[in-house]
């Protein structure tokens, strides 16, 4: 047998290519390969002095040393190139290059730092593009990872694997969490990590539907052979005779339902209708140049320059969507605008073929097929021996074309007009878009249009609204009959018109059903809402709905002229390198506190989401005024007798002056004819810029501190100023100002101050702020969410619920419950949001709403049933709200502080419950579970306490800045003695050494005299009802106690004040309390019923 010699592969030298850690690695190995590296490393040894024969060794082994040192410098001269060669040919040993290079490309330790940093930046701002595959991704990932920690970062392993997942694409979402909930992030490794992203991406990738751009349509060809089986029911023995079979037994390979074959399936007709969603990037058309002299409309260039198919003809189209905002680049870099996506229908070689994505380009002379995008739509293109071939992976070819002279290749080809899905009329797209709707159980045009947005329903396609109005849905919500005059609460109703009763129709005899116990009486609308409207419709939210009512056309113009009056913006050509940033209408009817529409806003917002950290903004925060506050100011007013009055600042971003260059798009509607592509440079604020708040709260700072005010350093957004014993107090929310002074004439010298300044908006009174309903009257003020709470009954379909006493029922525990049915996660947290703010005029609420928003992250039905309770306590206390009386002679801050020992079945924590009362109400409270778990009843006393304090310093603070210094201690009420005990000095040594330093904070205000915990007995403990589920009798007692109040009460209260001043009428406290229980017994009837029957003859 021959012995076969083997051939050995000389590994090539590696070349450097700028990048120095790379190639060090890699040079280093090729030379430690040839046992060449301690050349580098080490040098050439020198040679002693002597003539010895050790000596005589040593002289060869340096002779050999000096020529593998020339071996080591001859492979670095080979991977060098000749410019960075020249800067180091003086260098003589192989060491003294490789110093050399490691000083230039690698740096010292400052220039690794600056290196350092850019990494960071560039491993922060690693995102994975989309249609990037996963090998690609984390390849670009490690690289930099590689490059950091060659520059000294010191990473680990769980960084790197934390940034790749949170950097995947949206397609990826799924298979993150499912890691995430399966692993340990600390322990996964990236290759582990690496392995289930590829199982994961085969999976996405063939599961995903096969998008066609060219999808070919026969004419209908019936192949008969000659010979039997040419004709229905042969057997086919004939050349090319076929045997017709029944389709009703086949299976199409793409829907996976009978009735028909693959190329039959209707989805791939259904499929043209799709349009995908492009990316920003800029267009690139480098061969248009070449092809500027050819002007023919039936020839279609192959362009391997071009990124998409575009056309300039817009005949070719069979279905076009529009406002698309791109442009195309040339190779003289001119630009054109897209301004439309869609399908094109084209026949040839007598083969009718569809083009999806195809840009309108009005300015484009010629029609060009982009090789890039075909490939990436799956299809195959092969340039060989002067003939360019385009291959389908089922079909094979269906295109096939030339080289012509000028080496180019195009088509030939017409406009298909006949028998084709993708010539859709509007009446058949009409028809489709109402039968989806009737499919999907006559959902609304808008929600089909977010499930095909979403991809939540496969094979929907993308539907427009159609014209076409559905009986059905008509039908369906037509009420119940004309009431004909009775009322069912008894009293008087609203005058209905005649009824004309039709004759009696015969019905069908009814089928028997199952025996139901349930009232059979009459149900009707109940009569406080007889004068709401329904069937309001909801604001537009698109321009081209907008601009079809004259209402937001006027809104719209109101506001691009209060832009240029207020000179927000300059019209000028966009710089070089720089993106704009796009804007959109935004529509809101603007709405009172009895519902009726008071003004329709416009506003242009500029997509934030755009604007990059560091380049288009840096600081965004910008303080708003804490709710407490407000209350704190309501309260004092009410006290002093003051009027509160609002102001509106209009347009307030428009003012803020901005720091950086913000470049954004002519807004829709208003652009200027022949100046189109110009950009507006910003120079104040938008809505929608990230730094707009912050700039208008800087500019209206400004104004405060240079009108002499002064700024209350624990709230930003309170200011303040005396000037000869009058004195003002400001409170700011964005652009809404409530004030409040002991001098009319002071408040409206600053109003008209302000006017002067801003443009506003004189709102009177106090009347309505961040959907509070403020009343004011000579006997105090009252604050309540009337409004809001009947949204948030009807948002959650329990506006028509039975109505119950309390909110939760007492003795209730409620836990995680991990055995019980999940519910929805989403709605569930809506409705907790939506009660808490609630609880802005609903001290009573607080506690349930805390209790249960514990367990959003894992929501269960026992959970649902105790929200649902709330919504039906609140069903029947809509008008409930806080009432601070004016004179009250008590002008002290009194707070209340209790807890719930151990309350918490899961985790036996206790929870901590505080309330601070003046003028008679609330004007601050919460209700929180405490951090640490507690021994005693005396360490969760302890605790509140020193949580209620906290806020006690705080408030303080507040009231000094408005005028109302607390002079004396602040008076705690606490129902735990050895709490009280424990705060004033270290009693009961053994049970509270290991209490945390941060509560001993209230023993030291008790010391300094800032507050003093007394003793209250717990049936009077108004706090009590922040920690735990109480009796009805107590809960009523202490909702009383803390000022809460139905509206009607308020009312009847300022009737009979009115009535007792004009005719001197005395109504005694013990009068108006029997007044209130016999309206009990009436709880049906309206207010304005109440008042009628108070009046005295």
């Amino acid at each position: 047998m021959g012995e076969k010699s083997e051939k050995f592969v000389q590994p090539a030298i590696p070349r450097f290519d700028g990048y120095y850690d790379f190639w060090s690695m890699t040079m280093e190995n090729f030379l430690r390969s040839r046992e060449l590296w301690s050349l580098v490393e080490d040098g050439i040894p020198t040679m002693a002095v002597g003539t010895s024969p050790a000596s005589e060794m040593q002289r060869k082994s340096v002779e050999e040393a000096k020529l593998k040192d020339l071996k080591v410098k001859n492979f670095l001269f080979q991977a060098i190139d000749r410019e960075i060669l020249e800067t180091i040919l003086d260098k003589s040993t192989s060491k003294a290059i490789w110093e050399s290079m490691r000083k230039k490309y690698q740096g010292s330790t400052k220039v690794k730092r600056a290196q350092l940093q850019a990494l960071r930046k560039e491993f922060e701002l690693l995102v994975m593009k989309e249609g990037e595959k996963v090998d690609s991704f984390l390849g670009r990932t490690l690289a930099v990872v590689n490059k950091m920690k060659s520059n000294g970062e010191i990473m680990e392993q769980s960084t790197i694997v934390s940034k790749i997942l949170r950097s995947l694409t949206s397609k990826f979402n799924y298979v993150v969490c499912s890691i995430e909930e399966s692993n340990d992030l600390s322990t996964l490794s990236i290759d582990e990590l690496h392995g289930s992203l590829l199982v994961h991406e085969g999976r996405i990738w063939g599961q995903q539907e096969e998008e066609q751009a060219l999808k070919v349509s026969q004419d209908e060809r019936t192949g008969r052979g000659r010979g039997r089986g040419g004709f229905r029911g042969g057997r086919g023995r004939g050349r090319g005779g076929r045997t017709v079979m029944n389709k009703a037994l086949v299976e199409c390979f793409k829907c996976h339902t009978l009735g028909h074959f693959q190329y039959e399936c209707p989805e791939w007709e259904r499929k043209v209708n799709y349009a995908e969603l492009e990316g920003d990037e800029e267009v690139l058309l480098m061969a248009y140049l070449e092809l500027s002299k050819t002007n023919r409309e039936d020839v279609w260039f192959l362009d391997s320059g071009c990124s998409n198919h575009m056309t300039g003809n817009k005949e070719w189209f069979c279905n076009m969507e529009g406002d698309l905002n791109k442009t195309v680049k040339l190779g003289n870099d001119m630009t054109l605008s897209v301004v439309a996506k869609g399908s094109v229908r084209v026949q040839v070689d007598g083969i009718t073929q569809v083009i999806s994505d195809v840009y309108y380009v009005p300015e484009l002379r010629n029609n060009l097929l982009s090789m890039g995008q075909l490939q990436e739509k799956g299809l195959a293109i092969l340039i060989q021996d002067g003939t360019c071939k385009v291959f389908h992976p089922d079909k094979g070819v269906i295109m096939q074309t030339s080289m012509s002279g000028n080496r180019m290749f195009y088509l030939f080809a017409s406009k298909a007009t006949k028998n084709f899905m993708c010539l859709q009329t509007e009446e058949i797209m009409e028809k489709e878009a109402h039968l989806w709707h009737c499919r999907f159980g006559h959902l609304n045009h808008d929600g089909i249009k977010m499930l095909a947005h979403k991809n939540m329903v496969i094979g929907l396609p993308a539907l427009k609204n159609t014209k076409e109005k559905c009986q059905t849905c008509i039908i369906g919500k037509q009420g119940a009959g004309i009431d004909s005059g009775e009322s069912p609460n008894g009293g008087s109703s609203t005058h209905a018109l005649p009824v004309a009763r039709a004759s009696p129709q015969p019905q069908p005899q009814p089928i028997p059903q199952p025996t139901v116990r349930a009232s059979m009486r009459e149900r009707r609308t109940p009569t406080y809402l007889a004068d709401y409207e329904v069937g309001e419709e909801n604001d537009p939210t698109r321009f081209e709905d907008a601009e079809k009512q004259k209402i937001w056309r006027e809104a719209m113009m109101s506001e691009i002229e209060s832009i240029e009056k207020n000179q927000t913006w300059e019209l000028m050509a966009l710089p070089e390198g720089v993106k704009p940033i796009g804007v959109k209408w935004v529509y809101k009817t603007k709405l009172n506190e009895d519902g009726e529409v008071e003004k329709y806003k416009a506003r242009l917002v500029a997509k934030g989401y755009a604007q990059s950290y560091g380049i288009d903004y840096t600081e965004v925060f910008a303080p708003v005024a804490r709710l407490d506050t407000v209350r704190t100011i309501l309260a004092v007013a009410a006290q002093s007798s003051w009027e509160v009055f609002q102001l509106d600042v209009k347009s307030a971003f428009l003012h803020g002056e901005l720091k950086e260059d913000v470049y954004v798009n002519q807004p829709e509607g208003f652009v200027k004819k022949g100046e189109e592509e110009k950009v507006y440079k910003l120079k104040k604020a938008l809505y929608g810029l990230k730094q707009a708040p912050r700039a208008w709260y800087n500019m209206i700072e400004a104004y405060f501190l240079r009108e002499n005010f002064e700024r209350c350093p624990s709230e930003h957004t309170l200011f303040t100023k005396s000037k000869e014993g009058k004195f003002i107090i400001v409170s700011l929310y964005v652009d809404d100002l409530i004030f409040t002074g002991n001098d009319r004439s002071f408040c409206d010298e600053f109003k008209s101050s302000m006017m002067l300044e801003f443009e506003m908006s004189d709102l009177g009174k106090m009347k309505y702020f961040l959907g509070v309903e403020v009343k004011q009257c000579q006997d105090g003020i009252f604050i309540c969410q009337r409004r809001y709470a009947r949204e948030v009954l009807a948002r959650f379909g329990m506006e028509n619920s039975n109505s119950v006493k309390n909110p939760i029922v007492p003795g209730t525990k409620l836990h995680k419950d991990q055995s019980g049915e999940r519910v929805d996660e989403t709605l569930f947290k809506q409705l907790v949001g939506s009660l808490m703010y609630l609880t802005v005029t609903r001290p009573d609420l607080m506690f349930v709403v805390c209790l249960i928003s514990r367990f959003m992250a894992s929501p269960r039905v026992s959970h649902w049933l105790a929200a649902k309770r709330i919504l039906r306590y609140l069903k029947g206390t809509t008008e409930l709200g806080v009432f601070y009386k004016r004179g009250e002679s008590n002008m002290k801050l009194v707070g209340y502080t209790d807890s719930d020992y151990a309350g918490d079945l899961d985790d036996r924590k206790s929870t901590s419950g505080y309330v601070f009362m003046m003028a008679s109400g609330a004007v601050s409270w919460a209700s929180k579970k405490q951090s640490v778990v507690a021994l005693s009843t005396t360490e969760a006393e302890y605790i509140a306490a020193a949580a209620c304090v906290c806020q006690c310093v705080w408030l303080r603070r507040v009231l000094e800045k408005v005028g109302f210094a607390e002079d004396e201690e602040t008076v705690i009420m606490c129902d735990n003695s050895s709490a009280i005990q424990l705060s004033k000095h270290p009693v009961f040594h053994g049970k509270s050494k290991h209490i945390d330093v941060r509560f001993h904070y209230l023993r030291e205000l008790v010391n300094d005299g800032v507050v003093k915990l007394c003793h209250c007995p717990t049936e009077d403990q108004i706090a009590d009802i922040f920690t735990k589920p109480l009796k009805l009798e107590q809960f009523l007692k202490l909702r009383k106690m803390l000022g809460v109040i139905d509206l009607s009460e308020f009312n009847i209260s300022h009737r009979l004040s009115e009535e007792g001043t004009s005719r001197g009428m005395d109504f005694g406290l013990t009068k108006l309390v029997e007044v209130l229980k016999e309206l009990k017994d009436v709880c049906a009837t309206t207010t304005r019923q109440i008042q009628r029957w108070l009046v005295v003859p």
